[in-house]
């Protein structure tokens, strides 16, 4: 450590020294400055760099987009395509399928009811819906819209008939078979009533439990055959008469369902 003789000195040796500092933080100053300026201009370099590769990365991807685009335009040009080409070919499917209906005439749907059975009337509406389209309707109709059951069939001059909600059809289908569906139907109901009477007849005041829940299970099976015949022959005639029973839901429903094509 100095020591200085003197005020005057003293404060010479703060002036050097002040001097001294103010010059070494200058001198720092302008290394932190020279310092900045480097590092600054890495940083531009760096981003230079960084938006160079930007746009070679864009300028690469670019025509990658690009295919992509072309790509999906082919593909949805070609899905298109198909599509309208599928529609096309369904449409003159259908087409050829109403061109070649068979006409349906008064005459025939008389004949055909003669075909009916009463196996088919044992079998409720399946049955019907069965034999329809076996005899009446067979190549003869075609649902084009299952929503609204939409028929199409031939009248007996050859034209086409919309018929929505098959009203005009199944009121001829079901005038028919009216006759023959009420004669069978009244005939089965009396081999019913024979069967119940048989039963009673044949049957023992002194059953045991057993022997009573068969009695029971066997006559109200035939009672429940009965009320189901009557309830189709009442539905029948209402269906004739152009009324809509639920027998005649159900029959349109499921005629429309297997006369659709690629339903």
């Amino acid at each position: 450590m100095q020591n200085f003789s003197t005020k005057t000195n003293l404060k010479t040796h703060e002036k050097t020294c002040n001097k001294k500092q103010s010059s070494n933080l200058l001198l720092e100053k302008d290394r932190i400055i020279e310092q900045m300026k480097i590092i600054i201009k890495e940083n531009e370099k760096s981003i230079q760099e960084k938006n160079e590769l930007i746009n070679r990365l864009i300028n690469m991807i670019q025509p990658v987009n690009n295919t992509n685009n072309t790509n999906n335009n082919t593909n949805n040009t070609t899905n298109n395509h198909h599509t309208s080409t599928s529609n096309t070919q369904n449409n003159q499917k259908i087409n050829n399928i109403i061109n070649n209906l068979v006409p349906i005439t008064e005459d025939y749907m008389n004949e055909q009811s003669k075909h009916l059975n009463i196996e088919y009337i044992k079998r409720g509406t399946d049955g019907y819906i069965d034999y329809a389209l076996e005899y009446h309707f067979k190549d003869k109709i075609l649902c084009v819209d299952f929503a609204r059951k939409k028929i199409k069939y031939k009248n007996s001059d050859g034209d086409i008939i919309d018929d929505l909600e098959m009203v005009k059809l199944s009121q001829k289908f079901f005038k028919a078979i009216e006759n023959a569906n009420t004669e069978l139907i009244g005939t089965y109901i009396t081999e019913l009533g024979n069967e119940l009477e048989n039963l009673n007849t044949n049957s023992s005041n002194n059953m045991n439990e057993d022997e009573s829940q068969d009695f029971e299970l066997v006559s109200n099976d035939i009672i429940d055959k009965t009320f189901l015949a009557m309830k189709q022959r009442r539905e029948v005639q209402e269906a004739a008469d152009g009324k809509k029973p639920e027998l005649y839901y159900d029959f349109v429903k499921n005629i429309c369902s297997r006369v659709t094509p690629n339903k």
